[in-house]
């Protein structure tokens, strides 16, 4: 059995995602999304066979009011091997969710798994700004980049559900407005995954713009004729 160092393991999302772990004084106080129970990568033995010492993977995923895991996709890897023990690893993963003036939400996280062969590294946990690079980390050259951008889809992205957001109710006696940007995938059938408001956003309209955009629903984006999963971005402004 390997041994399997975990670096950074502290990790941030959500509606709100570029919000610190504080009490707001101008809105809820939001605690971050733990990991409070990882379970051990290996290194798959097949590759080692191959003669390939490192690789890299890099996942998206979200975990739901209760702690559960509730989606994740992979945005790149070195090798499917690789990817596979990620998922296998992650399905175990037990977690505290992220919490609004203690209410549990939805929030999403960035990980980057760094494999060489005596052992697993995460090396960045995207949302929460650490970053700690390694010599793996650099072969970007040599990765399957799953997403697609927008530029390179045959037609331009198609709404074919779209929901506004509600202003929300813990807002609506303080008569204020305000803006958010929206980042999310539309996956090979058209569904919307794992929809994250940026930094900047009251959390409270962060919520309200990413419960909506998880009802919408696209045409398939397709690339050279295959489907193919692609990011977004989408601003929400909100009145009174």
């Amino acid at each position: 059995m390997l041994c399997v160092a975990w670096i950074a393991l502290p990790v941030t999302g959500g509606a709100a995602a570029a919000q610190k772990q504080i009490a707001q004084t101008d809105g809820p106080a939001v605690e971050a999304l733990k990991i409070v129970n990882m379970v051990e990568l290996g290194y798959p033995p097949s590759l080692t066979w191959q003669g390939i010492t490192r690789g890299v993977v890099d996942l998206v995923f979200g975990v739901d009011g209760e702690g559960r895991l509730d989606d994740y996709l992979i945005t790149s890897y070195t090798k499917p091997e690789f990817a596979k023990e990620v998922v296998a690893a992650l399905k175990q993963w037990r977690f505290e969710p992220m919490r609004l003036d203690g209410v549990p939400v939805w929030s999403r996280a960035e990980l980057s798994f760094s494999f060489e062969a005596r052992g697993v590294v995460i090396t960045r946990t995207v949302l929460d700004g650490v970053t700690m690079l390694t010599a793996s980390m650099l072969e970007a050259s040599n990765r399957v980049h799953v997403l697609s951008r927008q530029s390179e889809l045959d037609h331009p992205l198609a709404v074919a559900n779209a929901v506004a957001p509600l202003y929300p109710a813990k807002l609506a006696e303080s008569g204020r407005a305000g803006e958010v940007m929206v980042e999310f995938f539309v996956d090979e059938q058209g569904r919307v995954r794992l929809p994250v408001a940026e930094g900047g956003a009251h959390p409270w309209f962060g919520e309200a713009a990413v419960q909506a955009v998880m009802q919408w629903r696209f045409e398939p984006p397709m690339k050279k004729g295959w489907p193919t999963v692609v990011k977004v971005r989408q601003q929400f402004v909100f009145n009174p």
